[in-house]
């Protein structure tokens, strides 16, 4: 096991398992080449609610971050209930997802929350209120601060979707300073 692997894990600080997912609003789903050799039928929302679910009951993890989430309040909030945890979530403003952070209300307590628009970058262009900056981009980020009830310990965990363009590096870098600030 290399020495990035081994766990740093004692009595004081047990092991936490954190996963981070996109995954891929379903509003999204229908206009995604990469999905056009893929059944039809396993792209539709009742088939991929199903199999979205059995990965988050197989990650078993402590902490989950979703990206690109939609159907917030009729499936993601009751399926992580259901499945021990408490899940927060912040709506990009003018899209139809947002971004989650779920955790196990049974080991954490919520100390408090944060959200950010990433829109605010869009003074850089020299204009705050423009919706023609390309820092515009309706980004939105979430952060939760928790405390593990095992340790005491308080730490936060930050969840955002950055721009997604690959042409726009100078976008996804100010985005994520600014996250970092």
């Amino acid at each position: 096991m290399s020495e990035f692997a081994q766990s740093t894990a004692t009595p004081s600080s047990p092991d936490m398992r954190v996963v981070t997912w996109n995954v891929l609003a379903d509003c999204y789903v229908h206009g995604q080449t990469v999905l056009e050799n893929t059944d039809f039928h396993c792209r539709t929302w009742p088939v991929r609610s199903v199999m979205i679910e059995k990965c988050l009951q197989a990650f078993d993890a402590d902490v989950v971050c979703l990206q690109e989430v939609d159907h917030f309040e009729s499936f993601y909030r009751p399926t992580l209930k259901a499945m021990g945890y408490k899940s927060l979530y912040v709506k990009r403003p003018t899209k139809r997802d947002g971004c989650v952070v779920s955790f196990r209300s049974d080991r954490f307590h919520l100390v408090g929350t944060k959200e950010l628009n990433l829109d605010a970058l869009s003074f850089i262009d020299g204009d705050r209120k423009s919706s023609k900056s390309k820092f515009f981009k309706n980004n939105v980020a979430l952060f939760v601060a928790l405390r593990d009830l095992s340790t005491g310990r308080v730490f936060i965990v930050a969840n955002c979707h950055i721009h997604w363009n690959p042409s726009l590096e100078d976008v996804k870098i100010a985005q994520v300073a600014f996250l970092l600030e």
